[in-house]
């Protein structure tokens, strides 16, 4: 059965994804209060300094550099002095900074009835793009802001209209890995439908239209099938491909995103996304193109580039896809350009 939507999209900005530490650069102390300890050897090294929240500190070492490192901490330098201190509080943001957050939310279900909940997918703050992981600690201050402030979320269904405003009135643990969202009283089955959320800007809707000609179809099938073949998928294994397709029209560009998929049994074996733009209602230049053959183990879950849902931010158009693993549910935002279709963000996973 074949699904046809029509989006827009577009933006540039800075981008880091969840847990990105790397060496050389420099980062925040970020707790959501009190100080950290600065310790002579990781884990439970004896503490040389307690680091105010805000303290920018430069990155000497990672585990990548040292495997005697353990997962999740590193060394820093400050002054003259070095120490080691844990991922899970450095930022490349300021604490301060995250009263200015953009934030793009999923909304997700909890076991009560007319109860929902938030889980942060990322953060846009001064023009950065902060991917949100499970333990993150920019999401616990933010959401400890917005719960003692009020804030006022946006639910979008999957065109980016507003469809409630809600405020948060708890933050919780969720999911099997128990990240940080916010609960809000909502009768949306967010369990059936995909729904987003937003705060600090106003969101402009997407059009959708399922008018994909069958010249068109025609062409960007047999072009699936030429990238298939050629990543050794065969001939007879494309005659049944399930297929979904948008078409996106902004500031007088026009685009064709399809995805494809083969099966195996009852699964899926290969997927296939790809970008073009059109002519006159015709392909013109490819875009982007991702092909991924699925292991037994990931085939079940449904592989990558599904479509979340999309909205218009600061005159930029906006694509939140998710992917399905054996190691959880990702969310992924991206721009799209004449140029590219690029991935600017990561966050909002929780291995279910």
């Amino acid at each position: 059965m074949k699904i046809l939507f029509l989006l827009f999209l577009f933006f540039t900005s800075s981008i880091i994804f969840a847990q990105a530490i790397e060496k050389g650069k420099s980062y925040y102390v970020f707790t959501e209060s009190g100080t950290l300890n600065l310790r002579q050897a990781p884990e439970k090294g004896q503490v040389i300094q307690k680091l105010e929240r805000g303290t920018q500190v430069k990155v000497t070492k990672t585990n990548h550099e040292d495997s005697n490192l353990p997962y999740g901490w590193v060394e820093v330098s400050i002054g003259k002095t070095k120490g080691f201190l844990s991922t899970q509080f450095l930022s490349s943001i300021h604490p301060k900074d995250i009263n200015k957050a953009h934030m793009i939310a999923s909304l997700k279900p909890t076991d009560v009835l007319g109860v929902n909940h938030i889980q942060p997918i990322a953060f846009h703050i001064n023009q950065i793009w902060l991917g949100v992981a499970v333990d993150q600690i920019e999401s616990a201050a933010f959401l400890k802001l917005a719960l003692n402030n009020k804030y006022n979320f946006s639910i979008l269904n999957k065109t980016g209209k507003i469809v409630e405003s809600k405020n948060i009135f708890e933050v919780g643990k969720f999911g099997c890995q128990e990240y940080k969202g916010g609960k809000i009283r909502s009768n949306l089955d967010s369990s059936k439908e995909e729904y987003l959320v937003v705060y600090g800007f106003k969101p402009q809707t997407i059009e959708l239209n399922d008018k994909v000609s069958d010249s068109l179809l025609k062409q960007i099938r047999q072009n699936a099938i030429q990238e298939f073949v050629k990543n050794n998928i065969s001939q007879e294994e494309t005659k049944d491909l399930l297929e979904k397709h948008y078409l996106a029209n902004a500031n007088n560009n026009q685009f064709v995103l399809s995805r494809f998929a083969t099966k195996k049994g009852d699964f899926e074996h290969g997927n296939l996304f790809l970008i073009y733009t059109l002519n006159k209602n015709k392909v013109n230049k490819k875009v982007f193109s991702n092909f991924k053959e699925l292991g037994e183990e990931v085939a079940p879950y449904g592989g990558s580039f599904h479509l979340k849902g999309g909205f218009i931010k600061d005159e930029k158009l906006i694509f939140i896809m998710y992917s399905n693993g054996f190691d959880g549910y990702l969310q992924e935002i991206y721009e799209l350009s004449p140029k590219e279709f690029k991935q600017v963000a990561s966050g909002g996973g929780d291995a279910c």
